[in-house]
């Protein structure tokens, strides 16, 4: 089933507005419910503007040795520094 089909929303919820929310539908063959996750859809711009912080991002998280031996132990390890 997806989103194109004759689908009945039974309830929808805000999850993070408003990027994301959550619907139950109804198959109307099987009378089936599911949960749905409702995103909306990005223009290649903002996916531009994403990777590039996500790039950022991950620049800033990578550390030298140096740098992760002042990091509390559990942070070490949870990094594999």
């Amino acid at each position: 089933m997806t989103l194109g089909d004759n689908i009945a929303f039974k309830a929808t919820y805000v999850i993070q507005e408003p990027f994301i929310y959550s619907a139950v539908v109804e198959d109307p063959i099987t009378k089936e419910l599911t949960y749905r996750i409702i995103e909306p859809t990005i223009i290649p711009e903002e996916k531009d503007v994403l990777e590039r912080r996500s790039f950022s991002r991950r620049s800033r998280l990578t550390s030298s040795r140096s740098t992760a031996a002042r990091l509390p132990r559990y942070w070490r390890r949870r990094r594999g520094g």
